[in-house]
């Protein structure tokens, strides 16, 4: 079961996140929702893992979570701010 989280989550993501892309170049209005589900959902499992798994007493190595929150947040404020400007949701709506 865990392989099945640890190795299908990643490539369903993948799969989702490659017909977006293909689906941004076209200017497709589902792709742009897509996208922007994409990026807050990664942002949110990060703090979601953040928030869930708390470890007292342990010394964490490396902390992969917050690595990943420092880069993903930025990365996905961007998108928001790019994809929900009225000047592109207009391209997008115009098929």
């Amino acid at each position: 079961m865990r392989s099945l989280i640890f190795l299908g989550l990643p490539f369903l993501f993948s799969l989702v996140a490659a017909a977006s892309s293909i689906g941004l170049l076209r200017l497709r209005e589902w792709a742009r929702a897509m996208t922007l589900c994409l990026v807050t959902l990664s942002v949110s499992s990060c703090v979601l893992d953040l928030i869930l798994n708390r470890r007292t007493g342990e010394i964490e190595i490396i902390p992969v979570t917050k690595i990943l929150l420092a880069i993903l947040a930025p990365v996905s404020f961007w998108w928001w701010a790019l994809l929900t400007r009225p000047s592109v949701r207009s391209q997008f709506r115009a098929e």
